[in-house]
């Protein structure tokens, strides 16, 4: 932690280096934000003269905190594909990169690398800085001699609530963490020792009730234009769930994560708390309950904040309202809102995730993620509905017969926000065609040429989310990253709930987001209560009342926060092995051919579908040199897709990131992780 701490936060007895133009360039919150202001050598004692000036600090914080796109201010600290492409949903087929390819998908990620393009980054600069300008503002804001009343206080609440933000993603990704408590000065003994997993989350959460305590429950409307982005009570508290949640799943809440693997942050309780405790569950539901109190209703959608609703009926209108949801900064159920620039680049910038995600292929949707969205009434999508399970033969039947059931057709309509569909969306003014032959997926359609690992759309899918038509939705507004939303505290608590035994409350707080989008509840849906196989937890620790209500809200998690950096943790907190274990799969689409004749059906709708599976990641199930065969649809022969380099190489290890090499061999008590 010294190198860390003398790099990045040490206020200097000469202090003008801190607050030059890469110091006081600051930004404002609101659609004015990231606007340049003026700047120069100036003392600390100079800067917090002045109200203008001390804000500064404070919004210089802010443009550290995490945010989740790719773009050019990011752009090679943790890896252009984001943490996205190491979960279940999606695929990243860069040839090139951190997070997926380079250090992940091909197993060589290791200590001595956790730097720049890993996805914890322990070490990254703009992180550190943020901690640092917040006690700077917490420490100096009593000089400021024109504050308006109350203001300081606010201000102060939210320099806390930047400490906790950063502080919360790092907990996710190293478990206890050295805890700083102050800017240090060149005379402060440094050496912080790992604090244990209890420690940082009552630090975490400690800083979260100081804040609530403060700050306003929400921006006012006619303030928002000028001040969104700011943080609230309502962040704080959400926040505070969030960390609690992660706290009480079995990673950390249990005795057994790290059998076989333990070291010393395991005797020190730095990578678990060493034991089960269902309280830890019981905390996440009083933390709920805390914020639905202060929101203004106890039941969903009945307080300050609520869900956005559909403005009109039908499969747009739902869409529509999904997309404000995470889209659209102001929407009412937006708890926390990050933003980095005023207006966004061109969505031709390499360095920008149009380009990477979309162009470059970097975020490909897999079969494996859209399997779990439900049919448009909620009725869950199971096997029985997949025609890819079929042989070519019962394929083609079906469609000579009239008998097919387009499987993309009448989905949950978030399934069309995640992903283009062939036939069913549109990609830059053009109808999307990610069958073989068609525009966006290349290849030959009558089997000469198959690419898996290449192209457009490899998996047969292309992102939706985000990047949406590709034609002029950017249009020079400002992209925020849906850092904390409503949906998440509602599915938190149903969770919680199911944990602590009180499963039949949790059935309102599942349906509400279920309702947003237009799908029947759950047992309404489903009332044989049929088991959908996306997520497998790990139950040897704590039975949940409900097992099935439990997968349930971890696949209804899946679907709402599909690229929203909510998946992948889910699988880390429920060390759900089997999920990182298991080969992602996609589809090679073929369009219709009519036995009568052999015309080919151009109808968008009318396909034979062949599952593949995604070459295989590091850790990924396996055999040695197997070459990976499927049976197409022209000619029904059989064809090589790829082959296995290697068995399986799945560790426990890859639940946490390791903490760099040169950190640890400090030796000022900055433990390991398990396995590193």
């Amino acid at each position: 932690m010294k190198t860390i701490i003398y790099k990045l936060l040490f206020i200097c007895i000469v202090v003008s280096a801190l607050f030059t133009t890469s110091c006081v360039d600051e930004f404002e919150v609101g659609d004015d934000f990231l606007v340049k202001k003026p700047s120069g050598d100036v003392s600390i004692d100079k800067v917090f003269s002045d109200e203008v000036s001390a804000k500064g600090v404070l919004w210089n914080a802010y443009a550290t905190l995490h945010y989740g796109l790719t773009d050019p201010t990011n752009y090679g600290t943790t890896g252009p594909e984001g943490l996205n492409a190491l979960g279940d949903d999606f695929e990243s087929f860069l040839n090139w990169g951190g997070t997926g390819i380079t250090n992940y998908y091909s197993g060589v990620m290791n200590p001595s690398l956790e730097n720049r393009g890993s996805k914890g980054y322990y070490a990254m600069s703009s992180r550190w800085k943020g901690i640092r300008n917040a006690y700077t503002f917490i420490e100096n804001a009593d000089k400021v001699p024109n504050f308006k009343a109350g203001e300081k206080e606010r201000l102060v609440a939210e320099s806390k609530m930047i400490i906790a933000s950063h502080y919360a993603n790092m907990f996710r990704h190293f478990g206890g963490l050295p805890l700083v408590k102050k800017a240090y000065l060149p005379s402060d003994d440094s050496n912080l020792e790992r604090a244990t997993v209890e420690e940082t989350v009552n630090f975490i959460t400690g800083l979260c009730d100081d804040a609530a305590k403060v700050l306003p429950w929400q921006i006012d409307n006619d303030k928002m234009a000028a001040w969104s982005g700011r943080f609230t009570a309502a962040g704080a508290l959400g926040l505070k769930v969030r960390v609690l949640l992660f706290a009480a799943s079995p990673l950390f809440n249990s005795s057994n994560t790290w059998d076989g693997y333990e070291n010393e942050s395991v005797t020190q309780k730095q990578s678990t708390y060493g034991n089960y405790d269902s309280n830890r569950w019981q905390k996440v539901v009083d933390a709920c309950e805390e914020f639905f109190t202060r929101n203004g209703g106890n039941a969903p959608n009945s307080g300050i904040y609520y869900l956005q609703q559909a403005t009109r009926a039908g499969l747009k209108g739902y869409r529509e309202a999904y997309r404000e949801a995470y889209y659209n900064r102001s929407n009412p159920g937006m708890l926390i809102s990050v933003r980095r620039g005023d207006r966004t680049p061109s969505k031709w910038t390499y360095t920008y995730f149009p380009t990477i995600w979309v162009r470059w292929h970097g975020m490909v949707p897999t079969l494996t993620g859209l399997n779990a969205y439900a049919k448009a009434n909620g009725a869950p999508f199971l096997e029985e509905d997949m025609p890819w399970k079929k042989s070519n033969e019962e394929q083609q039947a079906a469609l000579d017969n009239s008998t097919y059931v387009d499987p993309f057709a009448d989905r949950d309509p978030r399934l069309y926000e995640v992903s283009h569909i062939s036939g069913k969306s549109s990609y830059s003014g053009r109808t999307f065609e990610g069958y073989m032959g068609g525009s966006h997926r290349g290849d030959k359609e009558d089997g000469s040429q198959i690419k898996t690992d290449a192209g457009f759309a490899p998996s047969g899918f292309s992102l939706y989310k985000w990047a949406l038509d590709f034609a002029g939705e950017f249009g020079g507004r400002t992209i925020h990253w849906p850092e904390l939303r409503l949906a998440e505290i509602y599915l938190s608590y149903a969770e919680a709930l199911v944990m602590v035994g009180r499963s039949g409350e949790a059935y309102q707080w599942i349906d509400a987001v279920r309702e947003r989008v237009g799908l029947k509840g759950i047992l309404e849906a489903n009332p044989d209560r049929k088991s959908v196989d996306i997520t497998h937890p790990d139950l040897s620790v704590a039975s949940p009342s409900d097992e099935f209500l439990l997968k349930e809200i971890l696949r209804e998690r899946k679907c709402e926060f599909a690229l929203e950096d909510v998946r992948l943790y889910d699988l880390i907190r429920w060390r759900c092995a089997e999920d990182f274990k298991k080969r992602l799969t996609g589809l090679l689409i073929w369009r219709y051919k009519k036995s009568s004749d052999g015309t080919t059906v151009n109808d968008g709708a009318s396909f034979v579908f062949n599952e593949f599976k995604i070459r295989k990641r590091f850790i990924q199930n396996g055999e040695q040199e197997k070459v990976q065969k499927i049976r197409i649809y022209p000619g029904d022969k059989e064809v090589s897709i790829n082959k296995d380099p290697h068995g399986s190489m799945w560790e426990p290890k890859w639940y946490l990131s390791a903490f760099p090499t040169n950190e640890v061999n400090k030796s000022y008590g900055l433990t390991q992780n398990p396995g590193w």
